[in-house]
Order: C-alpha cells, then structure tokens, then sequence
C-alpha cells in the first residue's frame, strides 16, 4: 500500500509533465510490445497468404462488438476506482474491483457461448470473401471460448492502473505477450513437437497467453503483495454496487457495442472489394497501431491522472494535465504520420510478398494517415469524459464520427469511385472532422465533475 500511497502523491502534487511522462513510458512500452506481438501475427500468417492474413482482421470487429458491452462496465469501473483511490476510501477500492470480477465472468460466458454458436451465420452476413471464410470462423470461435479468461485481465491491468501502479501489468502483460508470441510460429506451423493448426494456432497461442494473465492477476490481487488485497468477500454481487457502475457504464458499454458494430460494417464494405483490399486494410492498422501504441500511452496515463485529481477536487491541475496530452499527443502523431508516409512501401513488403496487397495498403496510407493526429485529439477528450463518468458524452462523440461521418461516407465515397479507396478518404475525414468538434468542446471543461461523495 506504500507504493501505491506514494504513486497517489506524485499524481496529486507533482509536476505534470515528469509524473504523466513516468506513467506513461511503461503503458508505451507494453502496448508497443502488444502491437509488436499483433505485427508478429500477421507476420507469421502472412507466409500463409492473403486469406490467412486477412482472417483476424475480419474476426475481431465481431469478437470486439460481443465484449465491448462489458468492457463499458470495466470502464466504469477504472472511473470509481481512480476516484475513490483519489479520496482515499480504500476499502470501497476493493469492493468494486470484487464486484467487477464477478459481473464481467458471467457476462463473458453468455458472450462466449452467444460468439461460439454464431460466428459462422455472422461472417456470411458480412459478406466474407470464400477464401477466406473458414479461416476467420475458425479463427472466431477459438477466441471466442477464450473471452471468460481475457475480460479477467481486463479487470486486473485496468484498476492497476487506475490506481496508479502501471509497472505491474505491463509486467505480467510482458510475460504473456513473449509467451504468445513463441507459441504463435510453433503452432502455426507445427514445430517440433507441436500440432500444425495454421490460422488456428494463431488464436490457441492467444487464448493460452490470455488465461496465464488472468491467474496471474487473480494470484496478485489476493496476495495483496502490490497495494490492495481481495479477500472473497470482495467478490459477489453487490445490488447497489453493480447499479452504480450499470448507470456509469451503460453509455460507454452502449457506445463500445454501436462503435465495433459499425466496424463491422466498415470491414463490410471492405470485403465488397476481396481479399487484396482486406489484407491490406489489416496490415495497415496493425502498422498504425504501432505508432498509437505511444499515444495510447499518454492518453491511459492522462486518465489516471484526471480520474484522481477530480476525485481529490484539484480541477485546476486537471486542465493543466489534460492540456499537456492535448499536445504531446498531437506532435506524436503527426511525427509518426510523416514517418509512416515516407516509408509506406518498404514497410508494408516486410509483411506480405503481394504486389496487389502492397499497393493497396500504400493507397490506405496516403490517404488516411495525415489525420491520426486529428483522431489523438479526439481519443484525449473521450478519456478525459470517460474518466470523469461524462460516458454519455463520450457515447454521442463516439457514434458521431463513426456513424454520421464515417460508415455514410465510406458508402457514398466507395460507391462515387467506384473503389476502395472511397473507404480510405472517408476514414480520414471522420478523423480531422471529430477530432476538431471534440476539442471545442473539451476546451470548455464543463464536464469536470466529481463523482464520488
């Protein structure tokens, strides 16, 4: 618990730029090794072909739509937790997190079994290339019987860091990710002793990684060894505990659900073109993941820091930090832009030998990247809404860029030029136009408001 007293101290009191810069270098790090990890997978997957590589990139706008209701909940949760750490009501810490636990395992396995069972009629309602549809469904229903296990390290690596403690789930999340990624080419392809599953393996190494972090967590939590320690009465179901956190949650858990149902309409229309265009469109967000991996890190360690400066009410100093991200993750963005602009095709040729793919994937870039930036300015006010329990807020901004401007656009631009490069311009505007609506309206700090009595 020291440790933990003395991380609230350096959030409350000291200087912003070295305290969000010291909580966020370690967020960076384990989501650039997330992303490393990501890149390894469609590297390896990518020696398959097009159609193994394009599998995951179709599965998980599902696979995300199915957790993502819970994972609004588990948001909620890092809100009342920051806050209440924030106050200083400790025990409350614990229940929550308790009540966060057993809420999201039941939910996981509905959502496990719902996912198993329809995979199949979903992706063809997609209009899933048949090259590649039995690989994704594979694919899916492997990750799927996995989710239980996944939504528990959620709940662990989220209230780490809403109290302030970043270094322990980046290592657990380390220990899993190496894990993972050796296990990715040994069951891809049948190494040695290992079965050769292709596709499959992919997502066996991913399910396996995920229940080690689960126990881990789990393991951390009661032991009590890093600040907070669960005991099983933390954990049940408290009425008016989960009613607090279903009113705080169900915004960010409507929005998470309407947000990834929306991209399965965007893959969608992307499946309209083949194959070629869908690989490419995989391998280009996974490449684009790696330079958000840093602005994630900036964006995550903000919320912290908002979420327990707003519960100790020093809402001066949370517009000073929320200022800082603001611009630190503008810079990082648009540096990485340029980067990834100048070297799009040499990049691209380390993950597929396909001159179509690679061609394709050099259009995405050309025309989306320069509005990542734009796009940091939007993901600062949804964690900045988020954190303070504005989740409504952060719904309406949410579904404005992605269904009045995007999903419309794509549609209408993909249909104008006859191309698939209509869903790539519209995925840049959506970007520029709500990353500037969003910030007008942060910029008013209206939404500061104290949750936690």
């Amino acid at each position: 618990m020291k440790k933990l007293h003395r991380k609230r101290k350096e959030i409350l009191e000291e200087d912003i730029k070295k305290t969000l810069l010291k909580l966020a270098l370690p967020l960076m790090f384990i989501n650039m090794i997330q992303v490393l990890y990501n890149l390894a997978d469609t590297f390896w997957l990518g020696r398959l072909g097009k159609e193994a590589v394009s599998a995951p990139t179709v599965s998980w706008p599902v696979i995300a739509t199915m957790i993502s209701f819970g994972a609004g909940f588990v948001i909620a949760g890092l809100s009342l937790v920051s806050q209440y750490f924030g106050a200083g009501k400790f025990k409350k810490v614990s229940k929550i997190i308790g009540n966060l636990y057993s809420g999201m395992f039941i939910f996981a396995l509905i959502v496990s079994l719902l996912g198993f069972v329809f995979s199949g009629y979903i992706l063809k309602l997609m209009k899933t290339p048949v090259d590649v549809y039995e690989n994704a469904k594979i694919y899916m229903r492997i990750i799927f019987l996995g989710i239980p296990f996944a939504f528990a390290g959620f709940v662990f690596s989220f209230s780490m860091r809403a109290m302030g403690d970043m270094m322990m789930p980046v290592k657990v999340n380390l220990v899993t990710i190496i894990l993972n990624a050796i296990l990715d080419p040994l069951l891809i392809f049948g190494v040695s002793i290992f079965p050769k599953l292709g596709v499959a393996g992919a997502a066996v190494a991913t399910i396996f990684s995920n229940t080690l972090a689960s126990l881990i967590g789990l393991y951390i939590f009661f032991s009590g060894r890093h600040g907070i320690k669960l005991s099983l009465k933390d954990f049940g179901i408290d009425g008016n505990l989960m009613k607090r956190i279903f009113s705080i949650g169900i915004h960010s858990g409507v929005g998470n659900s309407l947000n990834n149902i929306g991209m399965i309409i965007m893959i969608s229309i992307v499946n309209l073109f083949g194959s070629v265009a869908v690989a490419a469109y995989g391998i280009v967000i996974r490449i684009v993941n790696l330079f958000f991996s840093v602005s994630m890190g900036v964006g995550q360690a903000m919320a912290t820091m908002v979420g327990q400066n707003i519960g100790a009410e020093r809402y001066g100093r949370v517009k000073k930090i929320v200022e800082f991200a603001l611009v630190a993750n503008f810079s990082i963005l648009l540096l990485s832009s340029i980067l990834m602009f100048v070297g799009r095709y040499t990049v691209l040729k380390v993950f597929i030998n396909d001159e179509n793919v690679i061609a394709t994937g050099a259009k995405i870039i050309k025309y989306y990247i320069f509005s990542l930036p734009f796009f940091a300015l939007f993901g600062i006010t949804r964690n900045s809404l988020r954190v303070a329990g504005q989740t409504k807020k952060s719904l309406l901004l949410g579904l404005f860029r992605l269904w009045v401007l995007r999903i419309p656009l794509a549609y209408y631009l993909s249909n104008l030029f006859s191309s698939v490069s209509g869903v790539w311009i519209a995925m840049g505007l959506s970007n520029v136009i709500a990353g500037l609506l969003s910030i007008l309206y942060l910029l008013r700090w209206t939404w500061i408001k104290r949750l936690v009595k």
